[in-house]
């Protein structure tokens, strides 16, 4: 009866994580470790079912906390409602909570995002290449965009 209770609340935890990536408008770059560390997770939570799980309704919720893992993990970056990332316990920072922007260029674009207090909420790595459409989004939501170019 456990495995059914868990099979539908990560269930629903999976279909919420879908419903943020379909909002998604740019996605966050993914480091080199982060990558990494994901795959270490994957792997480990596979050995997990596979030496553990007795029933089918085991490997099915084996299978469905990899989806959910790596649905949390890719979620992260702009939306048409605001800044997904799961920072404090909370996922979805609404343009209306986001005070300032704080933009640095330098090999990928580093995003700052400042609450209503003037409190640093989060930061999060977008590719160089979505500079201008990322300008754009912001400039149009947020209030306060400053852009600092670095050179190496």
């Amino acid at each position: 009866m456990s495995t059914y209770i868990a099979l539908i609340l990560v269930t629903t935890v999976f279909i919420k994580q879908l419903s943020y990536m379909k909002n998604l408008i740019i996605l966050t770059k993914k480091s080199k470790i982060e990558i990494c560390m994901m795959l270490v997770g994957v792997f480990v939570l596979a050995l997990i079912t596979y030496f553990f799980a007795k029933e089918w309704n085991h490997y099915l919720l084996g299978l469905l906390a990899i989806l959910t893992l790596i649905a949390l993990w890719m979620k992260q970056g702009i939306s048409t409602k605001g800044i997904i990332q799961q920072f404090r316990g909370k996922e979805l920072y609404l343009w209306n909570e986001i005070s300032r922007v704080d933009i640095e260029i330098v090999d990928n674009i580093k995003v700052k995002y400042f609450g209503i207090s003037n409190a640093q909420i989060g930061s999060l790595n977008f590719e160089r290449k979505n500079h201008e459409i990322l300008m754009d989004i912001l400039t149009e939501n947020v209030r306060n965009v400053n852009q600092k170019h670095f050179t190496e």
